[in-house]
């Protein structure tokens, strides 16, 4: 289930858009978004610690709110 998935590693996929991760993972502590065609991401995360944006070069817009984010 991804209720109980705590590390995601969507690097390198060509991405565009992220949109409210949370609602179907809500144990997710480490999300790789690096090496994406990324412009916006939108999403609430309680228990995220890690986000990698790296290599993004689109990204002009990001709506989250984490409580515990320690590396972005």
């Amino acid at each position: 289930s991804l209720d109980s998935l705590e590390f995601l590693d969507l690097s390198f996929n060509q991405l565009v858009f992220i949109d409210s991760i949370e609602f179907k993972m809500k144990s997710l502590k480490t999300l790789y978004l690096n090496n994406n065609n990324l412009s916006k991401i939108r999403f609430i995360s309680n228990k995220l610690e890690t986000l990698n944006l790296n290599n993004n070069n689109n990204l002009n817009k990001i709506i989250v709110n984490f409580s515990i984010l320690r590396i972005l």
